[in-house]
């Protein structure tokens, strides 16, 4: 089991876009499950998983440290208009089973990720 933090920033985040996005939480919630699958086992088919979703267009890995990754990926969303557009960038301690949330943006708002952010957060 994985244990998943907010970041004050994400928070913040997750305030201005619930106004949006009425379907966020439950949308974090999906995204949780995800996140179990590629990092809260350790076998063979759980890395075979994880190499196939990072192939994909679906997340990518910002940086890796250590045993610390930061990950960015699509967010998938109830909200017609946000389909396709909400990321999710977190950082994995996978040794601890730690999942800090740190950026949570529409492409319609910003194209990238907060690099400052991104390096305050980095561990």
């Amino acid at each position: 089991m994985m244990n998943y933090s907010r970041v004050p920033e994400f928070k913040k985040d997750v305030k201005a876009l619930k106004k949006r996005v009425r379907s966020l939480e439950g949308d974090l919630e999906r995204a949780k499950h995800l996140i179990e699958a590629l990092y809260g086992h350790s076998d063979a088919e759980q890395a075979e998983f994880k190499k196939l979703f990072l192939a994909g267009k679906k997340a990518t890995i910002l940086t890796k440290t250590g045993a610390v990754e930061v990950v960015k990926m699509r967010l998938d969303t109830d909200a017609d208009s946000y389909r396709g557009k909400l990321r999710l960038v977190f950082a994995v301690a996978v040794n601890k089973a730690e999942v800090s949330f740190i950026e949570l943006y529409s492409k319609n708002d910003k194209p990238r990720e907060d690099q400052r952010r991104l390096r305050r957060h980095d561990a």
